[in-house]
Formats: C-alpha cells, structure tokens, sequence
C-alpha cells in the first residue's frame, strides 16, 4: 500500500516554462500570418490567438514575482496593454481585442481587424512584432 502525501498527486506547471509554451504557440499563430500559410479570416485561428493572448497576460502577471523574468514579463505586459501606433493602430490594446473577442462578430472584431492588418503589412515588420514574444 503506498501512502500519499497531502497534496500529491497534483501538479503545479512551471510557471516560466507555461509561459514559454503559450509564447511559442502565439509565435506559430503570428508566423503562419506572415507566411501567408493562414487567413486573418480563420474565426479558429482568430479565436485561438485571442485564448492565447489571454493566458500570455495571466502568465505574465504570475511571472514578474520572480526577478528572474520581471523585466521581460513587464515588456509583454507592456506590449498587450499599451495601444499600438502605426501601422498596426487598433482602437483598443491586444488584452482588451482579445478579452472582447467572444463578444464581438468574429470577422468584424477589434482582434481580427488587428490580425488582418499584420498579415496584410507584417512581412515588413515581422522581425520587430515577434521580437515582442522573444525579447
């Protein structure tokens, strides 16, 4: 018979390598948008960047209680709350585009909107967005 400690059983993910993981799904997302290999009109895609970008703001504020990741948990923080300037201008920030996702036409949704504009532009500035993921 095996005795099991008080809270075995559970598992707590690393919350650097959560981090990480939804970074590295958002960057595949991004890509395939700058590659043309995906449709800014994909409501899948455009939902799953939406989920992503949500988890990426909750990861973030869990992150930055370590001094290890603080700076760069702070700069992805920035860059999901802080409005973006030309040529990418949505009314609203990436966090905000995205929590109003679920309630918005997904073709006619800030988010999409923002998406549209990086796949129709972002091949030029591709390296400066997703630096934003890998500062």
């Amino acid at each position: 018979m095996r005795i099991l400690k008080k809270g075995a059983g559970r598992q707590t993910k690393n919350p650097a390598l959560s981090f990480q993981e939804t970074l590295a799904l958002l960057d595949r997302d991004l890509s395939f948008l700058f590659e043309k290999k995906r449709s800014p009109h994909d409501p899948r895609l455009i939902q799953r960047i939406a989920l992503n970008l949500k988890h990426l703001y909750v990861e973030a504020l869990k992150l930055k209680r370590f001094p290890k990741y603080k700076e760069r948990a702070e700069r992805i923080l920035l860059s999901l709350t802080t409005p973006w300037g030309a040529p990418f201008v949505i009314k609203t920030t990436l966090l905000e585009a995205a929590a109003s996702y679920g309630e918005q036409d997904p073709l006619h949704s800030d988010l999409h909107l923002w998406l549209k504009e990086i796949s129709r532009y972002g091949h030029h500035f591709s390296g400066q967005i997703l630096s934003m993921l890998h500062d």
